[in-house]
């Protein structure tokens, strides 16, 4: 009995921990497992920015990954960056900080640190990341992604892009608390499931064995007056 409750707990500990999407850098290698994807539902074929849950990374609508003051561009859940969602960016990087220069768009930051890149964006070198990006992070709300979208958002102009970023990080602080808190009770929550049915386990298979005991005792009892013959069945000689 003990052996098919484990089963049970292993059977339910899968379905309430399921696996979650893996994690890249542009040249195709696997980040480590402290790397998550920003978001989890997302439609087939749209890939997730991701960021580090337990070490203080915000997710932005556009992709990019806040940690203070430092922006980031994290790893994607698709191994060349190719997929709606993945922000192509300082793809020769495996985890750069990245500048928002004051047009909207995004400069690689020299690497190994976090100063502005300041000439890139005073030579107009910077990236605009397409409209896909953010509608990536937001495919849950919205159903209207078609490739017609994706190729027009390649294709705007640089003002049209600003205008774009400027709407989508209006209030990027609001949308990391919501990403945090929802990582957050996403891993309360099946914990404490998991917590309460190994008490439900420990507490079957501890009156299960006391049932066996009490069982036992009875037998013995049993065997013990089954060896005493009535007094009344016995022969007497006289």
């Amino acid at each position: 009995m003990e052996a098919r409750l484990l089963l049970s707990v292993l059977s339910v500990s899968t379905f309430i921990f399921p696996s979650r999407a893996t994690c890249y850098w542009p040249d195709g290698t696997a980040t480590s497992s402290a790397y998550a994807p920003c978001s989890n539902n997302l439609p087939e074929g749209v890939a997730s920015m991701c960021y580090q849950a337990f070490d203080g990374d915000i997710c932005r609508p556009d992709g990019l990954v806040t940690n203070g003051q430092t922006m980031f561009r994290g790893g994607c859940t698709n191994p060349n960056f190719s997929s709606l969602g993945c922000a192509n960016l300082c793809l020769f990087l495996q985890n750069p900080s990245v500048t928002e220069c004051t047009d909207g768009s995004y400069c690689c930051n020299v690497l190994g640190r976090t100063q502005p890149n300041s000439t890139c964006c005073a030579a107009g070198l910077g990236v605009n990341l397409p409209l896909t990006a953010t509608l990536g992070q937001t495919a849950t709300q919205s159903s209207t992604i078609t490739p017609s979208t994706a190729t027009a958002s390649q294709t705007t102009s640089r003002t049209t892009s600003h205008t774009v970023s400027a709407t989508a990080t209006q209030s990027p602080s609001n949308s990391g608390k919501i990403s945090t808190a929802s990582e957050i009770g996403a891993i309360v929550g099946p914990v404490c499931s998991v917590l309460g049915l190994l008490w439900a386990v420990g507490f079957g298979i501890w009156r299960h064995k006391k049932k066996q005991k009490k069982q036992r005792e009875l037998d013995m009892q049993n065997s013990h007056w089954s060896s005493f013959e009535p007094i009344s069945m016995r022969r007497v000689d006289y």
